[in-house]
């Protein structure tokens, strides 16, 4: 089953509606499964050459419910700023380190469409004034 992963952009005040209708986010979400703000702050590490610790810290929860079985996190605004920046062999650089990865641990050509889906969404939150969240449900 694993943890489901699911992208998406909104503004704050809509962000926590997606638990209850993420349908009304399309076409601004990317669904996957087993990825959380770990992984993820491993990307923003790749991406910002900086210890992973330091990365965690900025992932903001803005919803959580059921004893964190399902929650949404923001994902930080230099992340989402940098990931749109990033393109040609910076970006394969960086989807072959974040899939080397010990907490990722996939191929390449598994990763890419996440990192591709990642950008898309960032470049319209930023082109919209507005953010990525991750919402995640055990």
């Amino acid at each position: 089953m694993g943890i489901h992963a699911n992208f998406f952009v909104a503004g704050i005040r809509d962000a926590a509606i997606f638990d209850t209708n993420p349908d009304a986010f399309e076409p601004h979400t990317a669904y996957y499964k087993n990825l959380t703000e770990s992984e993820l702050s491993v990307l923003w590490a790749i991406l910002t050459d900086t210890e992973l610790n330091e990365s965690m810290r900025e992932f903001e929860c803005i919803f959580y419910v059921d004893d964190g079985e399902r929650f949404i996190v923001r994902l930080p605004h230099s992340m989402v700023e940098k990931l749109t920046d990033v393109d040609g062999s910076a970006l394969e650089a960086l989807t072959a380190r974040w899939a080397g990865s010990a907490e990722m641990q996939r191929e390449p050509d598994e990763v890419r469409p996440i990192v591709n889906d990642l950008r898309r969404l960032s470049k319209h939150a930023i082109e919209t004034g507005q953010a990525v969240y991750l919402w995640n449900c055990c």
